[in-house]
């Protein structure tokens, strides 16, 4: 996942001034991910941000909100503009749950695969990690963005997705997850005894 020499980018937009006010430059890419399930290619699109002069050190990254169409433009939330002000990137991406990628086969076959394998990496946590963590790859492949810090946050799967990649990559340097649900399992799913010990 960390492996700049196996990526696979396909430059759907290259840097250019924002649409939106002028005030930002942005690109928008296409990567493989992985080859997560048999004979299906995973491939997700990130955007770029950074500001209109100079290079980045780092970047904030999130897995939500992307506008992953050409020609629109994304719109910088008050905390991208901190990260913008104080010399960092905003990199944005699409964690998706399974049921959105339409050649995967049904939650419940990955979900036997788990159960017979005991392989994690028949799991959504699997094949979120490995998006987050891919797309923190892309983007430091790009020249505009230099080795730095990276902040990774978000909601829901979205807040859980940094955690997951926190744990298996030393870039990401903080997460800040509003809320990441700790009790899911396929095997243990949201055991009612395990909830009343954690709260």
């Amino acid at each position: 996942m960390t492996d700049t020499s196996t990526l696979d980018v396909v430059v759907v937009e290259d840097w250019h001034v924002d649409t939106i006010d002028g005030t930002t430059r942005q690109k928008l890419i296409d990567i493989h991910v992985d080859d997560w399930w048999e004979g299906v290619e995973i491939r997700v699109p990130i955007r770029l941000v950074i500001p209109l002069e100079g290079t980045v050190e780092g970047f904030v990254i999130n897995g939500s909100g992307l506008n992953e169409n050409p020609g629109d433009d994304e719109s910088m939330t008050p905390s991208d503009r901190v990260a913008l002000n104080a010399g960092a990137g905003v990199v944005t991406t699409k964690i998706k749950s399974l049921g959105y990628y339409p050649d995967l086969p049904q939650s419940s076959v990955i979900q036997a695969r788990f159960l017979e394998t005991l392989d994690w990496r028949y799991t959504e946590l699997y094949l979120w990690g490995a998006i987050m963590m891919r797309s923190i790859t892309a983007a430091f492949d790009d020249e505009l963005i230099q080795p730095g810090p990276v902040i990774a946050y978000g909601n829901s799967k979205n807040g859980i997705t940094p955690l997951i990649a926190s744990i298996h990559d030393e870039r990401v340097t903080a997460t800040r997850s509003t809320h990441a649900f700790t009790t899911y399992t396929p095997i243990r799913a949201h055991e009612s005894e395990a909830i009343v010990e954690v709260d």
